[in-house]
């Protein structure tokens, strides 16, 4: 039933929350997060915008509050009562972008207001022999998975076809501050919709990966700003007033000015 799906997923992250406490304290991580391969993925090398998800002081149970790295509110996720499993996420200026399900049984996310894009998808858990447990979407044939351990969002191609698997990295989260509900979310959006991003990566924030994780003071990861279009340089600009030739461009042009029967040059 409904009403029991949220208090469900509190017990859920509390156990998430104890597990990864442990796993990152007796230094089991990197055993866990394993690879049988690594040669087809494609890494995140260049995001190009961040956020940072924060429960609301005032409201932690009912809004959770997304910034970007400049401190700007960008959206909110808000849900009506602490028993209600539907967020409904808006940007800054109050249009809801999605409606988010985050229930222990249905999860699932409805995207408004983006033609053209995914609407309706569940959003599913599956086991993937190369890198455990995955939460996944499929956009347009493929599948768009945040990873349990690592806590990156990859677009994989093939899926368990052995060599053929291609899984090319888009996002990733990390725990800012331990016990606290303080994430980082860091998006290529050159490779995925960072707004597709930040909803389903909500769901495994408040599912999967618990609070427990061992931090470190690094601070925000740098964003790399999209490359700026360089003008080429304009060839010298002439004007041509009354018969005369100005090449402005150049410092020492000579200007003749014909004045009835004179000839005046000025270098």
């Amino acid at each position: 039933m409904p009403v029991f799906e949220a208090p469900a997923v509190y017990v859920q992250n509390a156990y998430n929350t104890l597990n990864n406490y442990m796993i990152h304290h007796m230094y089991l991580s990197n055993l866990i997060d394993f690879h049988h391969s690594n040669g087809n993925v494609i890494p995140l090398e260049s995001p190009t915008v961040g956020f940072h998800v924060r429960r609301d002081n005032n409201d932690k149970q009912r809004i959770v509050n997304v910034f970007d790295h400049n401190g700007q509110l960008r959206y909110t996720f808000e849900r009506l009562s602490s028993l209600n499993p539907v967020w409904s996420m808006f940007d800054s200026s109050r249009r809801e972008i999605a409606t988010v399900r985050v229930g222990f049984f249905s999860r699932s996310i409805d995207f408004h207001n983006k033609p053209g894009v995914l609407q309706h998808r569940e959003i599913k858990t599956v086991s993937n022999w190369r890198q455990g447990t995955l939460d996944y979407i499929n956009l347009q044939g493929n599948m768009l998975a945040w990873t349990k351990n690592s806590k990156f969002l990859e677009i994989i191609t093939n899926v368990d076809d052995n060599d053929e698997e291609i899984r090319v990295r888009a996002a990733r989260v990390r725990l800012m501050r331990q016990w606290k509900f303080d994430f980082e979310l860091v998006v290529d959006e050159s490779r995925v919709d960072a707004e597709i991003a930040l909803g389903t990566g909500f769901v495994s924030m408040m599912t999967r990966w618990g609070v427990g994780d061992l931090t470190d003071t690094r601070g925000p990861t740098p964003i790399v700003a999209p490359a700026l279009h360089t003008q080429s340089k304009s060839e010298p600009k002439s004007e041509t007033t009354n018969g005369n030739t100005n090449n402005s461009s150049s410092p020492n042009s000579i200007t003749l000015v014909v004045n009835d029967d004179e000839i005046i040059i000025e270098h």
